[in-house]
């Protein structure tokens, strides 16, 4: 029998929250970025993830392939309650606050639609662990 111990859930700072909230985007932007936080389901908690990789695999609803996967980089700090970012020890290494950006690749957002995202963490023992929830995009035409 297999025991999860930890089921990962995703927040950002566009929504404040997870896969419920569509965010919405322009056809060919690069902008915004993402900043996540990964969190413990259960507890709400940041996971810290120092010397790991974060990643977003992005497709289009009902394709069978993935567009773009996309690198995060590891942020410093803890996202307080509030929006405020705690920079103090431990938080002042990158990835301790569960904390990531990802910036989309130019070609990312070129073809309007609806999309999904799903975010993935290669810890730094190289074990694999994906957020269940996917985050919902719709990127529209660009006039």
């Amino acid at each position: 029998m297999t025991t999860i111990n930890q089921s990962l859930f995703c927040t950002n700072t566009v929504t404040k929250n997870t896969s419920n909230v569509v965010i919405q985007l322009v056809q060919n932007n690069t902008r915004p970025s993402l900043i996540v936080t990964i969190r413990d389901k259960n507890t709400g908690l940041p996971i810290a993830i120092n010397n790991s990789t974060v990643t977003m695999r992005f497709k289009q609803v009902d394709a069978n392939t993935v567009k773009d996967i996309i690198s995060g980089a590891l942020l410093t700090g803890y996202e307080n309650d509030d929006g405020t970012i705690n920079n103090n020890t431990p938080y002042n290494v990158p990835g301790a606050g569960g904390r990531a950006i990802l910036s989309w690749n130019p070609t990312t957002l070129d073809t309007p639609g609806n999309f999904q995202g799903e975010f993935e963490v290669n810890f730094s023992d190289s074990t694999l662990q994906s957020v269940y929830d996917l985050q919902n995009f719709i990127v529209r035409s660009q006039l």
